[in-house]
This record gives C-alpha cells, structure tokens and sequence, in this order.
C-alpha cells in the first residue's frame, strides 16, 4: 500500500512557493530534493488548514493559481467532524505537555492558536489515513510521534561532489 504523507505548512511553503526566511533557504532544495525522491506512487496528503495557513499569505489571484496547483499535486483533507472529534482526544491528551512550550517566533498569533492548529492538523491527518508526517518544526513532530508510525524531518541533501577530471 502507497505512504499517505501528511506535510506541514513549513514543508509546503519551501517545496511549492519555494520561498525560505533568511538562514532557511536550504530548506528549499532539501524539499525538492524530498518531493523528487519518494516513489511515485506516494501520496501526499496536506489538511485544509495547512493550506488557509499557506494561502492566506497571498493576494486573492495568486492564492487561486496557488490553490490549483497544491491540490494537482496534493490530496487536501477537510477538518470535517470526524477530524473534530479525533482533536478533541488529542487535545485532551496533548494540551497540557505542550501548553507551556508553544511559542511560534515567526507568527504574531499567540500560541494558543498555533497549538490548537497543530492538534487540527494532526487530527486530520490521522482522520484521512496518513502514515507519515514530514515537517521541520519539533514541537508539531513531538506531538504527532504518539500518533503516527513514521514522524520525520527532510532528509539531509547529500552534499554535492566537484566535477572530477577523468584520467585518461
């Protein structure tokens, strides 16, 4: 049976947008890298909060052109019901570790609001059948480990080898 990856915010702004904050943008080639490398029969899957999240950083026309190619490439998975009521046990089981943890430095929101996302992620994530979770950012993976058999970041990007003469 093919993976049914869940992707992050952070994993779909380098692989797609292909934008990286200042220090981040070997993030970008690492996400390439990634999307290049698993088997063909992978599915990613994002939660439609991962792409409000991503989308909302857009004028409406490119969020559109955006919206079309994430979901040519992507399965987007609702928080339905189901996604709600699996977040309700992860709340209830999560909340209280990550509580005090929880500052997001590049969000202005408080992290109330950020945890809660994570939990609807993850939730739905798990609703829809992903096998995998892929992200950059600790605190969304720790919470996640409970929940799914394969919690990881990017792999690292093999470093490149210098163009070497051929003896002849």
């Amino acid at each position: 049976m093919p993976d049914l990856i869940l992707i992050d915010t952070n994993i779909l702004i380098w692989g797609v947008q292909k934008k990286a904050r200042p220090g981040y943008e070997e993030m970008i080639a690492k996400a390439d890298r990634y999307f290049q490398t698993v088997p063909k029969e992978t599915t990613f899957i994002i939660s439609s909060i991962v792409l409000g999240e991503f989308l909302r950083q857009f004028p409406e026309k490119d969020a559109l052109s955006y919206s079309f190619e994430i979901c040519s490439k992507m399965h987007v998975v609702p928080f339905d019901v189901a996604s709600a009521l699996k977040s309700n046990r992860i709340f209830r089981e999560q909340f209280p570790k990550f509580k005090g943890k929880y500052r997001h430095s590049n969000l202005n929101d408080d992290s109330r609001i950020a945890l809660l996302a994570d939990i609807n992620i993850i939730a739905s994530g798990l609703v829809h059948g992903a096998t995998k979770v892929v992200s950059e950012d600790a605190l969304f993976l720790d919470m996640a480990r409970p929940y799914f058999p394969v919690v990881m970041r990017l792999p690292e990007t093999p470093p490149t080898q210098p163009d070497l003469p051929i003896p002849s």
